[in-house]
């Protein structure tokens, strides 16, 4: 069972900077307590090994969670945020305001997997990447950690797996992989982000 985890929440969570693989905020007090909690409800779960984004966000939840589980992480860039091109570090609000902005929200929410930000990753070229980190694994039969983002894990699960999960901070998904890398018997973890 592969056990995907959002990293705790970040001052710029808080008030909706988008932040995406080129911004590297660190959790706040409130994302370290989130972190640390979530790694006690993983504790009797068999967890061998964790994989984490090289992001700071990332590395401070599985640092935290790691107080519970005590494994060896193995850091990875393949794992880090969509990047959101011109939109990184903006607040989510300016979209509302730019409809061409708000064009390209709702083309990626009414299915386009393509749909992008200028200089920006779309939600196949996230999933693909994450697809791509899945390839690197030795034993994906393993019970296996990954530390990562909301937007990757949710792309992922949208283009492979066909459910659409805004995941909150420390919330995520358990799946087991068919031979294609795609998701199976999803659970997931946490309430949805409104």
């Amino acid at each position: 069972m592969i056990y995907v985890i959002r990293h705790g929440e970040t001052d710029l969570n808080k008030i909706a900077i988008m932040q995406g693989g080129g911004t590297n905020p660190p959790l706040n007090e409130l994302g370290h307590k989130q972190a640390f909690e979530r790694g006690q409800t993983l504790v009797n779960l068999g967890i061998e090994k964790i994989y984490c984004s090289d992001l700071i966000r990332t590395k401070q939840t599985a640092d935290e969670m790691n107080k519970s589980l005590n494994l060896p992480i193995t850091y990875n860039s393949l794992l880090r945020e969509t990047y959101y091109g011109i939109m990184e570090g903006k607040m989510e609000s300016v979209i509302n305001s730019n409809p061409a902005l708000r064009a390209i929200c709702d083309a990626i929410d009414n299915g386009d997997n393509d749909a992008h930000f200028k200089d920006g990753e779309s939600r196949n070229m996230s999933a693909s990447r994450f697809v791509k980190f899945l390839k690197t694994l030795d034993d994906k039969t393993k019970n296996l950690l990954i530390v990562t983002h909301g937007g990757i894990l949710r792309n992922y699960l949208k283009v492979y797996g066909n459910i659409d999960f805004k995941v909150s901070n420390c919330g995520g998904a358990s799946f087991d992989l068919d031979k294609n890398l795609c998701p199976i018997n999803i659970t997931l973890i946490g309430k949805a982000r409104e």
